[in-house]
């Protein structure tokens, strides 16, 4: 049903959850994850984010699956914004 959801969104992006990409390179389950959903993303013509880039590893195996943008400790900490209310 998820999918059924994306594809009456039409969105533009896709982002892959950390729980998922943290351990692409670990378990086989989880790379196949990884790759169905950006396979699916690709032929619906979204763009992928891959969160929970924490290493060049991560970031090879994202990068050979086709993911265009990713995240995560691996480019920069996350920053804090503050927003000041007046």
């Amino acid at each position: 049903s998820n999918f059924e959801y994306l594809v009456k969104m039409e969105p533009n992006y896709i982002k892959i959850d950390g729980s998922l990409v943290k351990e692409i390179n670990n378990d086989t389950h989880m790379y196949d994850m990884v790759k169905t959903i950006t396979n699916f993303a690709h032929q619906q013509s979204y763009k992928v984010i891959a969160e929970f880039v924490e290493s060049a590893s991560i970031q090879e195996a994202v990068a050979k699956l086709g993911i265009e943008y990713s995240q995560g400790y691996f480019h920069s900490e996350p920053k804090r914004d503050v927003i000041q209310r007046t």
